[in-house]
């Protein structure tokens, strides 16, 4: 959808937190934890078990991937490494309009062979 876009992540079987992308923005998900404390909504007591089992402290905003990941004893550069790094290179990549692999007929960015 070229207007509206949401990220949804689980964790465990009944878990789960939203994320609206905005308009002009992207995400890359790969295989990781990307929702950070800017989530629409999260599952019912997901912040009750984190904060019981010391995850979270209660007190700051939430933190789903700082909570989830490695149950809150994450590093504490959380940015994107790896294959999310890459995904995300490759994203900017895509939206960079000198790239050869956009067309030029096409404002917004649409790869030349979505076209």
């Amino acid at each position: 959808d070229q207007t509206e876009a949401y990220v949804l992540e689980t964790a465990g079987i009944k878990h789960w937190a939203w994320e609206r992308i905005p308009p002009g923005d992207f995400r890359n998900i790969s295989n990781g934890i990307s929702i950070r404390d800017n989530w629409g909504a999260i599952s019912k007591d997901i912040q009750s078990i984190c904060k019981e089992n010391g995850w979270w402290d209660g007190e700051t905003k939430f933190d789903w991937k700082r909570a989830l990941a490695a149950g809150g004893r994450a590093h504490s550069n959380l940015e994107a490494v790896g294959r999310e790094a890459a995904g995300l290179a490759h994203l900017q990549a895509l939206r960079d309009k000198s790239n050869s692999m956009l067309s030029a007929e096409s404002p917004d960015l649409t790869p030349r062979w979505w076209v």
